[in-house]
């Protein structure tokens, strides 16, 4: 079997290198490890804000690059230095809020460095969030604030809002996406994760951060291959040669895959990479 001529390797976390339970699989880490001593790039590519990954870039040790945000933050990790930023205009964040507070429509933002919400403290997210907080260590740790009636937009610099879509009636995330595509046209709508929607300004995207490192390192990205399994990867698979969905993907995503691996629970990068790659 003819291998792929790979150079540059871009891989989404959530559901993709991280199984359910949210940990990296040994076999995971043993081939990724390999295609670094080998010489090929190793990315991280995530929905994530960056401080919500500082155990898996310890365990990944990839290449200090790291699209955040989905794409609405490229860091330079080892040096924590921001490179490329895209952020909320004032007047579309007091917009986008109030028909949340209006509409009592469970929202986060996100910035560069901290996670705010606005829902109630048994929500199932924030539930989900606070046990990952409490349960990692305390290095990994980072800082889940309600908001405050005090609460000014002005004072932050906001690159994600987020629905939990959790119990949700669809139809109110319906009239919400109707009224988006009016109101926030500079504003693009998609699914992260199951029953999680980001709003991020339309610039904002995975493929046009792998663009941004590939222009930045000279990358090609004919020679480049992405692993991913939601919606919010679709910009990265179009944005190389190569793409490989995992089997949990949605199928939207595998419609535009040049690959289909096994489940994020099933190794399913390890396999890809070691029958296709190395």
């Amino acid at each position: 079997m003819n291998k792929l001529d790979i150079e540059n390797v871009f891989i989404d976390l959530d559901g993709t290198a991280l199984k359910n339970d949210k940990t990296i699989s040994p076999k995971t880490l043993e081939i990724i490890e390999n295609l670094k001593n080998i010489n090929i790039n190793v990315f991280v590519a995530t929905g994530r804000p960056p401080f919500m990954i500082k155990h898996e870039l310890e365990q990944l040790k990839v290449n200090s690059n790291v699209i955040c945000i989905n794409g609405g933050l490229i860091i330079d990790w080892d040096n924590q230095k921001v490179i490329n930023a895209e952020l909320y205009n004032f007047d579309s964040s007091k917009k986008l809020r109030k028909y949340f507070i209006d509409n009592k429509i469970p929202y986060l933002i996100y910035t560069a460095t901290d996670m705010l919400y606005d829902c109630d403290d048994n929500n199932i997210w924030i539930n989900s969030l606070t046990k990952r907080i409490n349960d990692s260590l305390p290095e990994h740790r980072w800082s889940l604030k309600k908001i405050s009636e005090t609460f000014v937009i002005e004072d932050n610099k906001i690159m994600k809002f987020l629905i939990p879509t959790h119990n949700i009636n669809g139809s109110v995330i319906s009239n919400f996406r109707k009224w988006a595509k009016i109101e926030m046209p500079l504003f693009t709508l998609l699914e992260s994760q199951e029953n999680i929607l980001d709003i991020i300004p339309i610039n904002s995207s995975k493929g046009n951060g792998v663009r941004f490192i590939g222009d930045l390192m000279s990358l090609n990205l004919n020679k480049t291959i992405v692993f991913g399994d939601a919606e919010n990867d679709i910009s990265m698979f179009e944005a190389v040669k190569y793409s490989v969905a995992m089997e949990n993907a949605i199928n939207e995503l595998k419609k535009v895959a040049t690959h289909i691996t096994k489940s994020n629970n099933e190794d399913g990068i390890y396999h890809f990479i070691k029958d296709n790659i190395l």
